[in-house]
Order: C-alpha cells, then sequence, then structure tokens
C-alpha cells in the first residue's frame, strides 16, 4: 500500500488548529491555504497559498484581487478564485446585516473598517454615504429632510493602505457635534 502524501496529515494538522484557535498563531499563507484545501483535493496548496500571499501583498490583498488576476496565477483556477471572493463576499454581507442591527457603526473605525471592505478592491471610483443608526442622529436627518438642507457629516477617502478623513484634517466648514 502506498504512503499517503505528505500534504494529507498537514491538511487534518491545520484543520485542527484552526478548529482549536481559530486564526491566531496561524502564518498569513494558512489561511487561503485552508479555504484552498476544501476544494483543491489530493493536491499541496501551501505553495499556491504563498504564491497568493506574495502576488497580492496579503490576504487583503487576495481577498480584494479580481477573478481574472486570481486565475491568472499558477494553480487558482476559475473554481478556487470564485471561491476566494466568495470569502469576501460573505464577510460584505455579514457586516451588511450587523450594520443594519446597529451593531456595527458605533465608532468612526467601525465606519472606516466597514466602508473599507465595501469599496476595497473596486477598479473604479465609487461614492457611498453612510446613514447610522444612531437615535440623535435619526433626528438629526428627519429635521434635515424636513428643510432638505442635508449636513455632511464626513468624507473619508478609502484607500489600498489607509484612507483621508476631511473631519479629521478640519476641511469640512460648519460641521457641528452634539455632547
Amino acid at each position: 500500500m502506498p504512503d499517503e502524501p505528505h500534504y494529507i496529515n498537514h491538511r487534518k494538522r491545520l484543520r485542527e488548529r484552526f478548529r482549536k484557535t481559530g486564526a491566531e498563531g496561524m502564518h498569513d499563507y494558512e489561511l487561503p491555504e485552508l479555504l484552498l484545501t476544501f476544494f483543491i483535493p489530493r493536491r499541496d496548496v501551501k505553495p499556491v497559498a504563498k504564491k497568493l500571499i506574495s502576488e497580492f501583498g496579503g490576504l487583503s490583498g487576495v481577498l480584494d484581487a479580481d477573478q481574472k488576476k486570481l486565475e491568472g496565477l499558477s494553480g487558482v483556477d476559475a473554481m478556487s478564485a470564485a471561491l476566494i471572493r466568495l470569502v469576501k463576499e460573505l464577510y460584505s454581507t455579514y457586516l451588511d446585516e450587523n450594520m443594519k442591527k446597529g451593531d456595527l457603526l458605533s465608532s468612526p473605525e467601525a465606519v472606516l473598517k466597514f466602508v473599507r471592505v465595501r469599496l476595497s478592491g473596486m477598479t473604479n471610483e465609487a461614492f457611498m454615504v453612510v446613514y447610522l443608526e444612531d437615535e440623535a442622529l435619526t433626528g438629526e436627518i428627519a429635521d434635515a429632510a424636513k428643510t432638505l438642507d442635508i449636513r455632511v457629516l464626513d468624507h473619508i477617502i478609502v484607500g489600498k493602505d489607509g484612507y483621508f478623513s476631511f473631519m479629521e484634517n478640519g476641511l469640512l466648514s460648519g460641521l457641528k457635534h452634539k455632547s
């Protein structure tokens, strides 16, 4: 009886480690590696995962990559690329649902995280309006709607490596905060 390929036991250990501890203590390439093990049978996917991280500059770059760029990488076929993109869409939907429950946008950092996930990886410039599930703000929006005098709270430009907030940089005049 032939020996099992070396990656079979590695896959088992990887899944077990993730089951016990989640992403804590895992290398950056091990999360996409684990994902690929569920879709690519009977092949060592560690080199492919390492190549993904290297090519796209990290996990966020992998998740932001478009279908064609993922498929252009050796070892990644159309279905594997779709699976990788599905992970980002699942996370984006998760954030959307939490936002609708009012649990997500509790701080500027949380808003930034939400906007970054929704807009990152887009090839064209995009404009997004975020309405917060906050009681005081809802009242202000209702008052503003009566007069059609809509307040701009901030203008955030989100890029691959960071963001720029007009409010944080004092570029929005007349912005009033309630305590």
